[in-house]
């Protein structure tokens, strides 16, 4: 009968224990969900609907997060007369699947004592696997200024399917100079089927030992699909090596917007 007590007393007691580790267990996790942090897209945790950390789902694409930044190969500042200089930001995209639609960025100087300012700020695009040229003339410069330099931060990204760079080509050019200025002109044509509402030329002078020594460009209106137009540049008069002339186009395509960031 004792036994039977006994077993009976402890079946209570371990019913009673398997209850409060359940309720207990219970609060124990609702406290924790409830104190837990949210999934976020920079955890540093695979959580949520990811596909992979930090990536994917209602994150970044996982290409895109993955994606190498933009590299500013150099920032020439490059005196023109005495109270101007045209600016030429070289970058490079190391990404050839993807381009970027908007990028912004930040160009500051150095002057002899250290002392470092922003000159300006701007946006542009560039397209997968693109090197860059950037150039910005009639720029007022103060000629304390010896050096610098560019930070890049890109706006939106955009797969080369839908950003892929524009078909365009120059021909029949010719570069000439009458001592005062250099002029640089030639026919662009379009060969996409689209308008693009502003399309820049851009010249850029290296002398005979490969040395960047000047760059303009000018602009042109709404070049029409399959359009021909004739451009001209003119430079104050300088000592380029006309086998090292470099024309660049720039035009951005129309209509795509990119991803975010």
């Amino acid at each position: 009968m004792y036994n039977v007590f006994m077993r009976s007393r402890f079946l209570k007691h371990l019913i009673y224990g398997l209850f409060y580790i359940i309720v207990f267990g219970f609060l124990g996790y609702g406290f924790f969900v409830y104190f837990s942090p949210l999934p976020s897209c920079v955890d540093g945790v695979q959580n949520g609907d990811e596909t992979g950390l930090d990536c994917g789902g209602d994150c970044l694409p996982c290409a895109v997060k993955d994606l190498r930044p933009l590299r500013v190969v150099g920032t020439d500042l490059l005196p023109v007369t005495a109270t101007e200089s045209t600016a030429v930001i070289r970058l490079e995209n190391p990404n050839v699947t993807y381009g970027s639609t908007d990028f912004s960025y930040i160009v500051t100087g150095h002057d002899a004592g250290g002392e470092t300012r922003v000159l300006f700020s701007g946006s542009s695009f560039i397209y997968p696997g693109e090197i860059k040229y950037i150039v910005l003339p009639a720029l007022t410069v103060d000629r304390s200024i010896i050096a610098a330099d560019t930070v890049v931060s890109v706006l939106a990204w955009a797969p080369r399917g839908d950003w892929k760079p524009v078909s365009m080509e120059t021909r029949q050019v010719s570069a000439s100079s009458n001592g005062l200025f250099t002029t640089v002109s030639g026919i662009v044509r379009s060969s996409e089927p689209v308008l693009f509402p502003e399309v820049n030329v851009s010249a850029v002078f290296y002398n005979s030992d490969g040395v960047l020594i000047g760059a303009s460009r000018t602009s042109i209106s709404d070049l029409k699909s399959f359009e021909e137009r004739h451009f001209q540049i003119t430079h104050p008069a300088l000592p380029f090596d006309p086998s090292r002339l470099r024309l660049i186009i720039d035009a951005k395509r129309p209509g795509v917007s990119g991803l975010r960031l």
